[in-house]
């Protein structure tokens, strides 16, 4: 879905008939499904229902509005971007089934302590429209009463009375929007609240091991250990399977080698100096390192995103 169908989507979504249901929940990363959620109840339905139109509009105007394009994600997009990755995704899938499944069955009973967030889920009342989820990771719960401040209202007296109640605030933004199976982030507040760092370890691991098992390497543990000790793991995430594929040929690998200023041995294989040689390898076949057609110079993919933006 693209910037300005995701935006006829919310539209649509602010004048149909959907029942609104407001969950705050917590995180607690020592349990295996790490997530406790609490359903909210109005007085008034009509408070959530207004909130929800006017949060939609602010979020078309304000967020959608001063991006310029939705991309897939990386964990490296610019920041005039909303990311985009499917539910299914490895990186999230595990933890979103947990967050879905809490909601499922989140109590009526009020959760004490600190809520790391809130989600804003919209059922349509015709089943052949989208559902669609607002999350925040805010705590909703502001204590009136606190050491930095003194609050006071106005009584039926028209005179100054303390105030020391728990107030809920709902935010004019958010930081992700859920619909078709999709997750839309507006900043990358979701990787903590789906835990991705870990998963990236996990994607790293299974990559390098993808990458060893091919017979290019000279000497293929020490390849093995210092690209094992390459420290950001979500490069991985663009590990795509035609550069692979193309390190595998011998005569496109001394092609590669000779791009890179990597050398070979007689019979074709990788012979790395040190550890930026194995980074740049790594670099190059997932995506961030480039070949300039016109320089011939070699860029890194954060450079050619700055120059594309000048």
């Amino acid at each position: 879905m693209d910037k300005e169908l995701l935006v006829k989507t919310l539209e649509q979504i602010g004048t149909s008939s959907y029942s609104w249901t407001l969950y705050f929940f917590k995180i607690d990363r020592r349990n295996n499904n790490p997530y406790t959620t609490y359903k909210v109840r109005f007085k008034n339905d009509n408070y959530l229902s207004h909130y929800v139109k006017s949060l939609i509009g602010m979020v078309t105007k304000y967020q959608l509005g001063k991006i310029n394009e939705i991309k897939e994600y990386t964990g490296e997009n610019s920041k005039i971007s909303c990311d985009r990755i499917e539910t299914s995704n490895e990186l999230v899938k595990e933890q979103w089934d947990y967050f879905v499944m809490d909601i499922a069955n989140a109590a009526d009973e009020k959760v004490d302590g600190k809520y790391h967030g809130y989600v804003l889920e919209g059922v349509p009342a015709n089943r052949a429209e989208k559902t669609v989820a607002f999350l925040k990771m805010a705590n909703p719960i502001i204590n009136l009463k606190n050491k930095r401040s003194a609050v006071f209202t106005f009584d039926d007296n028209s005179e100054l009375a303390e105030m020391s109640d728990e107030v809920c605030k709902l935010h004019m933004n958010v930081d992700c929007i859920v619909v078709d199976e999709k997750i839309y982030s507006f900043n990358y507040k979701f990787e903590d609240l789906f835990n991705i760092e870990k998963t990236m370890q996990k994607i790293k691991s299974k990559a390098i091991e993808e990458i060893v098992a091919i017979d290019a390497f000279e000497d293929k543990e020490e390849f093995e250990r210092m690209a094992r000790a390459y420290k950001s793991p979500r490069t991985f995430i663009t590990l795509k399977s035609e550069k692979i594929e193309r390190i595998k040929d011998k005569k496109k690998r001394r092609k590669v080698a000779s791009m890179l200023k990597i050398d070979v041995s007689d019979d074709g294989k990788f012979l790395f100096e040190n550890e930026e040689e194995v980074s740049l390898l790594i670099r190059y076949l997932c995506f961030k390192v480039f070949k300039d057609d016109e320089t011939k110079e070699l860029l890194e993919a954060n450079n050619v995103t700055k120059l594309l933006l000048q």
